[in-house]
């Protein structure tokens, strides 16, 4: 008889309850938030000039990245290797949504921005909007954003600023967060994760 339970019990975490003693979601590369709750809402103009809402990417996991097209490094590593984790889903990869938000919006115009997106994935949208509205975003997220001049060079100046992964889950909740030079084999693997365990309210 308690076989019988046991049993019923994981067939119905296979149907997504959430139920003890068959076995949990687990990550191997993302860290999940303990409680996560909403995450900010904002609005913003993606490259195309069409408004992006968080709120509307409901059933969707999204991935937030926060930097600017002239970054050398950190930012095409993390573009790179997110899109490349979204392409290794194969027709999930429709239901994660990665979203590249510039720090520096001074600098960072549409056209700009497009090119530079396109260049990862076709997919990605670049974000910008009037400086308060991106100094908001970035407050609501904790990201730290620094102009440093660069007096002998073309760039005339760089920006310093937060690297990481923000990973809003399908339930529109800030659910974890990754490096930004992630494996993204096992990002991949998380988001699968997330697809299975994380039910669409």
């Amino acid at each position: 008889m308690k076989y019988a339970h046991w049993l019923l019990a994981c067939v119905l975490l296979g149907l997504g309850l959430s139920l003890s003693g068959c076995g949990t979601a687990s990550y191997q590369i993302i860290r999940p938030i303990e409680n996560p709750t909403a995450a900010p809402d904002f609005s913003l103009i993606d490259q195309h000039g069409a408004e992006f809402h968080l709120a509307e990417q409901r059933g969707k996991i999204v991935i937030l990245f926060f930097g600017f097209t002239a970054c050398p490094d950190v930012c095409p590593l993390a573009l790179g290797l997110s899109s490349q984790a979204r392409k290794q889903l194969g027709a999930d990869g429709d239901k994660v949504q990665i979203a590249f938000v510039t720090v520096d919006p001074e600098r960072d115009n549409p056209a700009t921005i497009d090119r530079y997106v396109s260049l990862f994935d076709s997919t990605i949208l670049g974000l910008n909007g009037e400086t308060a509205a991106v100094e908001a975003v970035k407050k609501e997220y904790g990201v730290h954003a620094q102009r440093r001049e660069l007096p002998d060079s073309a760039l005339q100046y760089t920006i310093d600023h937060t690297a990481g992964l923000y990973i809003i889950d399908q339930q529109g909740r800030w659910f974890a967060m990754a490096n930004h030079d992630v494996d993204p084999t096992l990002l991949a693997t998380d988001l699968k994760t997330m697809l299975k365990y994380i039910a669409v309210e």
